[in-house]
Protein backbone atom coordinates (compact mmCIF):
# COMPACT_ATOMS: atom_id res chain seq x y z
CA UNK A 1 0.00 0.00 0.00
CA UNK A 2 1.52 3.59 -0.98
CA UNK A 3 0.02 6.53 0.52
CA UNK A 4 1.07 9.86 -0.21
CA UNK A 5 1.14 12.73 2.61
CA UNK A 6 1.23 16.15 1.33
CA UNK A 7 1.73 19.10 3.15
CA UNK A 8 0.06 22.23 1.46
CA UNK A 9 3.23 24.39 2.26
CA UNK A 10 6.57 24.97 1.45
CA UNK A 11 8.18 24.29 4.57
CA UNK A 12 11.13 21.64 4.71
CA UNK A 13 10.79 21.14 8.81
CA UNK A 14 7.66 21.16 9.16
CA UNK A 15 7.36 18.61 6.14
CA UNK A 16 10.42 16.77 7.98
CA UNK A 17 7.71 16.57 11.19
CA UNK A 18 4.80 15.28 9.26
CA UNK A 19 6.78 12.73 7.93
CA UNK A 20 8.32 11.07 10.86
CA UNK A 21 4.64 11.13 12.42
CA UNK A 22 2.96 9.39 9.02
CA UNK A 23 6.01 6.62 9.40
CA UNK A 24 5.24 6.27 12.81
CA UNK A 25 1.60 5.32 12.36
CA UNK A 26 2.08 3.36 8.93
CA UNK A 27 1.41 -0.38 9.31
CA UNK A 28 3.72 -2.54 8.30
CA UNK A 29 3.77 -3.19 4.15
CA UNK A 30 2.39 0.91 3.94
CA UNK A 31 5.29 2.67 1.56
CA UNK A 32 4.47 6.61 3.00
CA UNK A 33 5.38 9.31 0.34
CA UNK A 34 6.05 12.42 2.09
CA UNK A 35 5.61 16.01 -0.56
CA UNK A 36 5.66 19.91 0.12
CA UNK A 37 4.51 22.56 -2.36
CA UNK A 38 7.38 24.06 -4.78
CA UNK A 39 5.31 27.05 -4.33
CA UNK A 40 3.01 29.52 -1.80
CA UNK A 41 3.75 30.32 2.08
CA UNK A 42 5.74 28.87 4.47
CA UNK A 43 2.83 28.04 6.69
CA UNK A 44 -0.61 28.44 6.31
CA UNK A 45 -1.67 31.42 8.86
CA UNK A 46 -5.32 32.85 7.04
CA UNK A 47 -8.08 32.39 4.82
CA UNK A 48 -5.88 33.94 1.65
CA UNK A 49 -3.04 31.91 2.31
CA UNK A 50 -5.52 28.62 2.42
CA UNK A 51 -6.86 29.80 -0.95
CA UNK A 52 -3.08 29.79 -2.35
CA UNK A 53 -2.05 26.98 -0.99
CA UNK A 54 -5.21 24.82 -1.97
CA UNK A 55 -4.70 25.78 -6.29
CA UNK A 56 -1.00 24.73 -5.88
CA UNK A 57 -1.92 21.51 -3.71
CA UNK A 58 -4.56 20.69 -6.42
CA UNK A 59 -1.79 21.54 -9.37
CA UNK A 60 0.34 19.37 -8.13
CA UNK A 61 -1.71 16.10 -7.32
CA UNK A 62 -3.67 17.35 -11.19
CA UNK A 63 0.28 16.97 -12.52
CA UNK A 64 0.58 13.78 -10.95
CA UNK A 65 -2.22 12.21 -11.37
CA UNK A 66 -1.64 9.83 -14.53
CA UNK A 67 1.31 8.61 -13.35
CA UNK A 68 0.90 8.40 -9.45
CA UNK A 69 -0.16 4.91 -7.88
CA UNK A 70 -0.93 6.12 -4.82
CA UNK A 71 -3.55 4.37 -2.24
CA UNK A 72 -4.58 7.09 -0.63
CA UNK A 73 -3.66 10.75 -0.15
CA UNK A 74 -3.34 12.65 3.04
CA UNK A 75 -3.64 16.27 3.16
CA UNK A 76 -1.52 17.79 6.29
CA UNK A 77 -2.66 20.62 7.13
CA UNK A 78 -5.17 21.11 9.69
CA UNK A 79 -7.31 23.77 7.88
CA UNK A 80 -7.97 20.72 5.52
CA UNK A 81 -7.26 22.86 2.14
CA UNK A 82 -8.99 21.65 -0.89
CA UNK A 83 -10.26 18.44 0.12
CA UNK A 84 -13.80 18.55 -1.96
CA UNK A 85 -11.43 20.15 -4.91
CA UNK A 86 -9.01 17.19 -4.68
CA UNK A 87 -11.60 14.55 -4.51
CA UNK A 88 -12.80 15.93 -7.87
CA UNK A 89 -9.19 15.42 -9.26
CA UNK A 90 -8.58 11.86 -7.57
CA UNK A 91 -10.72 8.87 -7.41
CA UNK A 92 -8.70 7.33 -4.25
CA UNK A 93 -9.42 8.26 -0.83
CA UNK A 94 -8.33 11.70 -0.06
CA UNK A 95 -7.73 11.98 3.81
CA UNK A 96 -7.57 15.30 5.96
CA UNK A 97 -5.48 15.34 9.52
CA UNK A 98 -8.40 18.10 10.89
CA UNK A 99 -11.30 15.74 10.11
CA UNK A 100 -9.51 12.23 11.05
CA UNK A 101 -8.63 13.73 14.25
CA UNK A 102 -12.39 15.09 14.81
CA UNK A 103 -13.79 11.58 13.80
CA UNK A 104 -11.36 10.05 16.23
CA UNK A 105 -12.45 12.28 19.17
CA UNK A 106 -15.56 11.00 19.25
CA UNK A 107 -14.69 7.16 20.06
CA UNK A 108 -12.37 8.79 22.81
CA UNK A 109 -14.22 11.32 24.75
CA UNK A 110 -17.55 13.35 24.87
CA UNK A 111 -15.57 16.71 24.38
CA UNK A 112 -12.60 17.75 22.80
CA UNK A 113 -10.40 20.99 22.14
CA UNK A 114 -8.16 21.98 19.39
CA UNK A 115 -4.75 23.39 20.28
CA UNK A 116 -2.84 25.39 17.06
CA UNK A 117 -1.29 28.48 17.42
CA UNK A 118 -2.07 30.43 14.85
CA UNK A 119 -5.35 32.73 15.82
CA UNK A 120 -6.43 33.42 12.16
CA UNK A 121 -7.39 30.04 11.39
CA UNK A 122 -9.69 30.03 13.91
CA UNK A 123 -13.10 30.55 11.96
CA UNK A 124 -11.77 27.49 9.74
CA UNK A 125 -11.35 25.26 12.40
CA UNK A 126 -14.98 26.33 13.93
CA UNK A 127 -16.37 25.50 10.66
CA UNK A 128 -14.22 22.38 9.99
CA UNK A 129 -15.66 20.84 13.42
CA UNK A 130 -19.12 21.78 12.05
CA UNK A 131 -18.85 20.00 8.86
CA UNK A 132 -17.67 17.00 10.93
CA UNK A 133 -21.31 17.42 12.82
CA UNK A 134 -19.31 17.75 15.81
CA UNK A 135 -20.28 20.80 17.26
CA UNK A 136 -21.83 20.47 20.29
CA UNK A 137 -18.56 18.20 21.28
CA UNK A 138 -16.05 20.72 20.92
CA UNK A 139 -14.91 22.05 24.54
CA UNK A 140 -12.42 24.85 22.92
CA UNK A 141 -10.37 25.81 19.93
CA UNK A 142 -7.20 26.95 22.14
CA UNK A 143 -4.82 29.33 20.32
CA UNK A 144 -1.64 30.52 21.85
CA UNK A 145 0.68 32.59 20.57
CA UNK A 146 3.81 30.63 20.07
CA UNK A 147 6.36 30.29 17.06
CA UNK A 148 6.03 27.45 14.51
CA UNK A 149 9.87 27.13 14.37
CA UNK A 150 9.95 26.87 18.19
CA UNK A 151 7.31 24.02 18.14
CA UNK A 152 8.91 22.08 14.95
CA UNK A 153 12.47 22.42 17.09
CA UNK A 154 11.02 21.05 20.07
CA UNK A 155 11.96 23.74 22.54
CA UNK A 156 11.16 23.69 25.97
CA UNK A 157 9.47 26.82 25.85
CA UNK A 158 6.99 25.39 23.23
CA UNK A 159 6.52 22.24 25.41
CA UNK A 160 5.71 24.50 28.12
CA UNK A 161 2.68 26.23 25.79
CA UNK A 162 0.96 22.97 25.46
CA UNK A 163 1.25 21.69 28.44
CA UNK A 164 -0.23 24.76 30.28
CA UNK A 165 -2.91 25.41 27.00
CA UNK A 166 -3.86 21.38 27.39
CA UNK A 167 -4.14 21.68 31.21
CA UNK A 168 -6.32 25.11 31.09
CA UNK A 169 -8.95 23.29 28.92
CA UNK A 170 -8.89 20.53 30.56
CA UNK A 171 -10.11 22.44 33.82
CA UNK A 172 -12.17 25.57 32.26
CA UNK A 173 -13.98 23.82 29.17
CA UNK A 174 -14.22 20.48 30.33
CA UNK A 175 -11.86 18.92 27.16
CA UNK A 176 -11.30 15.20 27.83
CA UNK A 177 -9.73 14.71 24.14
CA UNK A 178 -7.05 17.18 23.02
CA UNK A 179 -6.52 17.69 19.12
CA UNK A 180 -3.52 19.05 17.94
CA UNK A 181 -3.87 21.12 15.53
CA UNK A 182 -1.43 21.30 12.74
CA UNK A 183 1.53 19.41 11.51
CA UNK A 184 3.80 21.50 13.52
CA UNK A 185 2.41 19.74 16.25
CA UNK A 186 3.75 16.79 14.67
CA UNK A 187 4.81 14.27 17.33
CA UNK A 188 4.08 15.80 20.86
CA UNK A 189 0.98 13.50 21.21
CA UNK A 190 3.07 11.09 23.46
CA UNK A 191 4.84 13.59 25.45
CA UNK A 192 1.39 15.81 26.16
CA UNK A 193 -0.90 13.05 26.76
CA UNK A 194 1.53 11.72 29.11
CA UNK A 195 1.93 15.57 30.51
CA UNK A 196 -2.08 16.19 31.36
CA UNK A 197 -3.38 12.84 31.74
CA UNK A 198 -6.30 12.77 29.08
CA UNK A 199 -5.89 10.99 24.95
CA UNK A 200 -3.89 13.61 22.72
CA UNK A 201 -4.41 13.13 18.54
CA UNK A 202 -2.03 13.77 16.30
CA UNK A 203 -3.91 14.51 13.12
CA UNK A 204 -1.21 12.92 10.49
CA UNK A 205 -1.33 9.88 12.41
CA UNK A 206 -5.07 9.56 12.51
CA UNK A 207 -5.07 10.10 9.21
CA UNK A 208 -2.64 7.56 8.43
CA UNK A 209 -4.63 4.77 9.50
CA UNK A 210 -7.75 6.13 8.84
CA UNK A 211 -6.44 6.15 5.08
CA UNK A 212 -5.02 2.47 5.41
CA UNK A 213 -8.23 1.24 6.30
CA UNK A 214 -10.69 2.86 3.27
CA UNK A 215 -7.78 2.01 0.98
CA UNK A 216 -7.83 -2.26 2.84
CA UNK A 217 -11.33 -2.13 2.26
CA UNK A 218 -10.73 -0.72 -1.62
CA UNK A 219 -13.03 1.87 -1.28
CA UNK A 220 -12.81 4.51 -3.79
CA UNK A 221 -14.53 8.32 -4.08
CA UNK A 222 -17.95 8.41 -5.35
CA UNK A 223 -18.03 10.28 -8.64
CA UNK A 224 -21.50 9.85 -9.24
CA UNK A 225 -22.42 13.01 -8.17
CA UNK A 226 -20.56 15.40 -5.65
CA UNK A 227 -17.33 14.47 -6.51
CA UNK A 228 -17.24 13.52 -10.38
CA UNK A 229 -14.18 14.36 -12.46
CA UNK A 230 -13.50 17.95 -13.03
CA UNK A 231 -14.09 19.31 -17.15
CA UNK A 232 -10.58 20.61 -17.49
CA UNK A 233 -11.32 21.59 -21.16
CA UNK A 234 -13.10 24.84 -19.49
CA UNK A 235 -9.90 26.10 -18.29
Amino acid sequence: MKIHVINPNTSAGMTEAIRRSALAAASSGTEIFCSCLERGPSYASCAYDNVVVSYELLEKVRREAATADYDAYIVASFADPGLDAMREVVDKPVVGIAEAAIHFAAFLGYRFSIINSMPRLEKIFMDEVKAAGAGQRLAAICLPEGDVDAFLQGEETAKRILVDTARKTIRQDGAEVILLGGGMLSGYADFLSEAVGVPVLDGVKCAVRLAESLAALGLSTSKVKTFAQPDYAKY
